[in-house]
């Protein structure tokens, strides 16, 4: 049976940017230290949640990055 979050509008994507984000993982240009889908972040006064997290290192300098994603066939919220 499926995962009721996977009806919501914009999870298909969500899912497709985590894939992408994890073939990048899988190369091997970057040390990848963490994907993640739906991870909260505490931001400087309230916690956000954020679709897609990646956490790599590439000459030892360690990066973020995150992805907000949005189906434009849902409507703006």
């Amino acid at each position: 049976m499926g995962n009721r979050r996977d009806k919501i509008p914009g999870k298909p994507y969500e899912t497709l940017v985590q894939a992408i984000f994890q073939a990048i993982h899988d190369q091997e240009e970057v040390a990848t230290l963490i994907v993640e889908r739906t991870k909260t972040l505490q931001g400087k006064t309230t916690p956000h949640q954020i679709d897609v997290y990646w956490k790599f290192e590439k000459g030892g300098i360690p990066y973020e990055a995150i992805v907000q994603a949005k189906d434009c066939r849902a409507g703006s919220n």
